[in-house]
């Protein structure tokens, strides 16, 4: 089996003209070799966490600092790794576009034991990224729902598997302020209504109780009232 010992960028896109991308052994960068290398070598995608990544100049409309995820996909013929196709991209396009306009206040804690975690919060189709680190409330930490991203692939997906053992992502979701605050005003009107339909029941089954005790008690005061006189 021949070695692939260089990684030489051949074609990008966009062009990004203040970055050197031909002539140049990406092998030997620190931030991408060793998952390009990793991936030619187990024949697997590579999805890496490159927050500390200094290329290419951000396109978003987060912070400048957000976090890049590499994802490297080697290209196989007879056997052997020929070529590797990469792309790099900020985790908000990753996680933009999938809820509805309506929906708010999803935080969303993204962790590896490399790179450790980071946060970002969804709101409708939009994302913003709060910073590195956990930053979802300790008090909806019960109500958390995770996923391992490779168990996220739709099961119509033929292509190449995740690594799912060098520095496994975990996504984490809870609610934040603003999805509590919507669904508590969504539910205080039903117990109003609820608590005001309760106490009606209860001032009619007093009442009812009341009428009957007068009524037993005008029947026992006519009785004894009653003279026989046959």
């Amino acid at each position: 089996m021949m070695e692939m010992k260089y990684a030489a960028s051949w074609q990008t896109y966009p062009l990004i003209e203040d970055v050197v991308s031909f002539n140049d052994d990406y092998f030997r960068k620190i931030e991408v070799g060793s998952w390009l290398k990793r991936a030619v070598d187990t024949q697997l995608v590579q999805i890496a966490d490159q927050s500390g990544m200094i290329f290419p100049p951000r396109t978003t409309e987060n912070d400048d600092n957000e976090p890049v995820a590499l994802l490297a996909y080697p290209v196989i013929e007879g056997g052997q790794t020929k070529a590797l196709l990469s792309l790099l991209f900020p985790w908000s396009l990753y996680l933009k576009d999938i809820l509805r306009e309506d929906q708010t206040g999803v935080i969303i804690v993204a962790e590896n034991e490399c790179t450790g975690s980071f946060t970002y919060e969804i709101n409708g189709p939009q994302t913003q990224f709060l910073g590195f680190g956990d930053h979802h409330l300790r008090h909806f930490r019960n109500l958390q729902r995770s996923a391992f991203i490779p168990d996220l692939l739709d099961e119509a997906y033929f292509g190449l598997r995740l690594d799912s053992d060098r520095c496994p992502t975990t996504l984490k979701a809870y609610p934040n302020k603003a999805l509590e605050d919507a669904a508590m005003s969504a539910v205080v009107p039903w117990l109003l209504a609820l608590g005001t339909l309760s106490i009606f029941i209860f001032a009619m089954v007093i009442f009812g109780l009341y009428d009957e005790l007068v009524r037993r008690r005008h029947k026992q005061v006519m009785r004894a009232g009653t003279c026989d006189t046959r």
